[in-house]
């Protein structure tokens, strides 16, 4: 019974009823009619912890995962929206957030694409992350892969963005130039420390 508990303590349980429920769906991805029911299930679950305790929570990036996958994509970018207003320093959460924007902003949300902009354009320029990406790139290909390759990588994401952009896009300031400009502030507030 849930009666006589705090909101925090009913949307934990309902986040755990969540992660169960996708736990059978492990082995094999969760791909089929099957694995499809419980990722809407625990989409549910989590939209539902979500409306009780708005957080912040551990791990938003997974339960971000859950929710795109059980056909939720909008509160998956609300989420870790919220997550990346929270702790702005964690580069897996705005990498997660970034991801989503990419993936689910249409031609004509103006005001999705500006925030997609400046998620990427602050990742540009975050040493934890590709701190991370070497690190994962050296595990990953049992080499070192030497810090002196980030600005390749740091270019090379930027051009794969760039291409990703609508030319028209509603927004008030162009794409390219808005990503110009949100890059160069990422880079400065890098040369100072990042977030405090």
């Amino acid at each position: 019974t849930l009666s006589g508990r705090s909101a925090r303590e009913v949307a934990l349980r309902l986040r755990r009823a969540a992660l169960a429920a996708l736990t059978p769906l492990a082995p094999h991805g969760g791909f089929g009619a099957e694995g499809d029911n419980g990722w809407r299930r625990a989409a549910d679950l989590i939209d539902a912890a979500r409306g009780i305790d708005p957080g912040p929570w551990t791990s938003p990036s997974l339960y971000a995962v859950a929710l795109v996958r059980g056909g939720r994509r909008k509160a998956a970018v609300a989420l870790l929206d919220d997550a990346v207003r929270g702790d702005p320093a964690d580069h897996r959460v705005t990498h997660s957030l970034a991801v989503a924007l990419l993936n689910s902003c249409t031609h004509t949300e103006g005001s999705r694409w500006e925030r997609c902009v400046a998620a990427w354009a602050a990742l540009l320029h975050d040493a934890a992350f590709w701190a991370h990406v070497l690190a994962s790139a050296s595990r990953r290909y049992g080499v070192t892969v030497e810090p002196s390759l980030v600005p390749v990588l740091r270019a090379g994401l930027r051009e794969v963005l760039e291409r990703h952009l609508p030319d028209d896009a509603g927004t008030r300031v162009a794409l390219g130039p808005l990503l110009q400009r949100e890059a160069d502030a990422a880079k400065l507030l890098a040369a100072v420390g990042g977030f405090p």
